[in-house]
């Protein structure tokens, strides 16, 4: 056989080769996509739990502690490494994020930020932000953790929870909002949004213009509901910069990317950047 037909044929089998290795790569990942939305979850309904631990562990108390975190996408080795710690050894009753807590909607980042969360000691509860409906996460959202928003009250205090990223109906949710906070007999409320009202948190750094709630009909709703009926504090993630303000009786907190409060009831509020 000739050279350069040796040489032509060589090549024909390589390239052969290169191809049917991409499509095994290729159904590989997608075979392994599949398992994944059709597996056994490793866990579901987390909120669930979490939340009749806090109840239970707030039963007849008016004086506890919880801590609030946003982003911790930024660095869950951070997180892990300083700030699991601090919350184990800080006399925190429970921890919610306010936010960003997954790097983005997939399987992985859902796994890898229970396994995280569940290093600490004490219960958690997750805001849905835009991180978490990011790369179609709504549904492993609402499967591992709970729906969207919701509320609970437990001790002497209403949390409720929002989502403010576009996947749920605002008409649906101002109104229940209203119907919660009208019917509320809590002394103590504190609302969790995931995104910054822009007309609160007005200097943050020109790349992060997208990075607020942009549905005004929503956020002027929020706000007129939070003053209306007293609500303590409203926290928000998904900025770098803290933030901390008091307009018309109610505090706004954005969390920026790291620990940035302590809440002690009583008092209220103690905000740390």
């Amino acid at each position: 056989m000739p050279r350069r037909s040796f040489l032509r044929l060589s090549r024909q089998r390589w390239l052969r080769l290169f191809f049917y290795l991409n499509l095994a790569l290729v159904v590989g990942l997608i075979a392994h996509q599949i398992w994944l939305y059709v597996a056994e979850p490793e866990f579901e309904s987390v909120h669930t739990l979490e939340v009749a631990d806090i109840r239970e562990a707030l039963r007849e108390r008016t004086d506890y502690r919880f801590a609030v975190v946003g982003n911790i996408n930024n660095s869950v080795s951070v997180f892990q490494d300083e700030i699991v710690p601090l919350i184990n050894q800080g006399g925190i009753d429970f921890l919610i994020s306010a936010g960003n807590a997954v790097s983005g909607g997939q399987h992985e980042s859902y796994q890898a930020i229970y396994r995280s969360l569940e290093q600490l000691n004490v219960p958690y509860l997750l805001t849905y932000g835009d991180n978490e409906d990011s790369d179609f996460g709504s549904y492993l959202f609402y499967e591992y953790f709970g729906p969207h928003f919701y509320s609970f009250v437990a001790g002497n205090s209403h949390f409720i929870f929002l989502d403010v990223t576009g996947k749920s109906s605002t008409s649906w949710q101002l109104d229940w909002l209203s119907r919660e906070l009208a019917a509320s007999e809590a002394q103590h409320k504190f609302l969790f949004i995931g995104l910054p009202l822009h007309n609160v948190v007005s200097d943050a750094p020109l790349f992060e213009a997208d990075n607020y709630l942009n549905d005004p009909r929503l956020a002027d709703g929020i706000m007129a509901l939070a003053e209306e009926h007293a609500v303590d504090t409203v926290f928000s993630a998904n900025l770098t910069l803290f933030s901390q303000q008091t307009i018309n009786g109610v505090d706004y907190v954005t969390t920026g990317g790291r620990l940035t409060a302590w809440i002690t009831l009583p008092p209220a509020v103690r905000a740390e950047s």
